[in-house]
């Protein structure tokens, strides 16, 4: 199947005029380019940048509720050699009106694999 012809299935408008294939390919193209861009954006952030992003939070709320400084929160949220302090996990989470719990097990749930529960 040929790029065109996906750009025209992708936004057919259901008139039975002549398409403008090329403003349907630059739409279908920008299209890609921002998912592609998301997931590259998702790719550089940590597990808590991506609740960020998930829950849509606004950092600078978050930091004028928590105490935290803009800076440390971002840093959180980009850095994935900076640590998350417990004490700022349960801050965030109660400023999210999220359970503290919750955020963790988003955060290291991925981490249940690891373990081996089948030793003494």
């Amino acid at each position: 199947m040929t790029n065109k012809k996906l750009c025209k299935d992708f936004i057919h408008t259901g008139q039975k005029n002549q398409y403008n294939y090329t403003d349907e390919w630059e739409i279908f193209k920008n299209i890609i380019e921002n998912h592609n861009k998301k997931a590259m954006t998702d790719n550089k952030r940590t597990r808590l940048g991506e609740y960020f992003n998930r829950k849509a939070i606004n950092q600078s709320q978050i930091a004028r509720r928590t105490g935290l400084n803009k800076q440390r929160i971002s840093k959180l949220a980009v850095d994935k050699t900076t640590k998350l302090e417990a004490v700022e996990l349960y801050l965030i989470a109660v400023a999210m009106e999220a359970s503290p719990c919750e955020l963790l097990e988003f955060l290291c749930g991925h981490l249940k694999d690891q373990v081996d529960t089948s030793l003494p």
